[in-house]
């Protein structure tokens, strides 16, 4: 954890600026009277103000602010637009803007879905400083947050504080849901995990009030950002299997549609050809049906079968089915 330093009063900047300024100022008009005269003085004085400006003056960028501090002592937070940092007793602790950062999450990290684990491609947008208080304006309570943003964690630990955060009140929504519940809702889920009902109110409470503490605000309408499942090789192969059955399953039914619809068909005309017409039963429709997908299942697999014709001795033929041998 960073340590925020003691603060400055107003009064004490104050004293230590027209220090800085006016004890030099002094002793140089009096080295001018010495060595030359009034004109001399004037001259030493000039100078020394014209470098002191110059050398101090500072332009803090739009949505930007910095963190000073003087002598060890945290000096304040100068937003955007001019300001003054007096050479060799200020010091810029950090530059910070108000613009929306993102982190990633879940690195190396498995999610435990309903039916399977697999690993996720998100990142979470933040900003510093609440946003209601930036598109006001409001410095007083920037200058709080960006304080606790800058001295609350140390630089190289924010970023996986912030993410540890936003992962903690995502993780548990997502493993009450399927992987294809969460591909289907993807930026949907990701906006509710934090700000919706897709989370309990403690956790939703938790994240907001962890992240506040820090100087953390989720960026509004975006906050998670779910782009993508890594799926696992299991999980992968099962689709594929899953998909072929499905596959080869609506083969079976328009293949059996194929050598069905032809028979009932015939079964109609003989019906319809009035009377001494052969009638074909359901039984020997059943049969010539069964017959058929027999022969289209050996053609599928190059079966062998043999015909013997049982009135003559030691006759039979050889028929390779699927095939254009005889």
């Amino acid at each position: 954890m960073a340590t925020q330093p003691e603060e400055l009063s107003g009064e004490r900047n104050r004293a230590i600026t027209l220090t800085v300024f006016l004890l030099p100022l002094l002793l140089l008009v009096a080295i001018g009277f010495t060595v030359g005269n009034g004109y001399t003085a004037s001259a030493f004085a000039i100078a020394w103000v014209g470098l002191l400006t110059a050398s101090s003056i500072r332009f803090v960028r739009k949505k930007t602010c910095l963190v000073v501090e003087r002598f060890g002592y945290l000096s304040g937070v100068k937003f955007a637009g001019p300001c003054l940092m007096i050479p060799w007793i200020d010091t810029e602790v950090s530059e910070i803007d108000f613009l929306q950062k993102s982190v990633a999450l879940f690195p190396d990290k498995q999610i435990d879905f309903i039916g399977g684990s697999s690993a996720v491609s998100a990142s979470a947008w933040y900003q510093v400083g609440d946003p209601d208080d930036i598109r006001t304006g409001n410095h007083e309570n920037l200058r709080e947050q960006v304080i606790r943003y800058v001295y609350t964690i140390r630089d190289d630990e924010r970023a996986a504080r912030i993410a540890e955060i936003f992962e903690g009140s995502f993780r548990p929504y997502l493993e009450t849901r399927t992987i294809e519940e969460v591909q289907a809702e993807a930026e949907d889920l990701a906006r509710k995990a934090v700000f919706g009902e897709a989370s309990s109110s403690f956790t939703r409470e938790g994240a907001i009030v962890a992240l506040k503490e820090i100087g953390v605000y989720p960026f509004p309408g975006k906050c998670i950002i779910l782009s993508d499942i890594i799926l696992s090789p299991e999980i992968v192969a099962f689709r594929q299997q899953e998909a072929k059955g499905d596959a080869d399953a609506k083969q079976q039914v328009a293949q059996a549609r194929g050598l069905w619809q032809p028979l009932v068909e015939m079964k109609k005309g003989l019906e319809n050809a009035g009377p001494g017409a052969v009638q074909m039963t359901d039984e020997a429709l059943a049969r010539f049906y069964l017959a058929q997908k027999g022969f289209e299942t050996m053609k599928s697999t190059g079966a062998n079968v043999t015909l013997v014709a049982s009135g003559i001795d030691s006759a039979r033929a050889l028929i390779t089915v699927g095939s254009n041998q005889h």
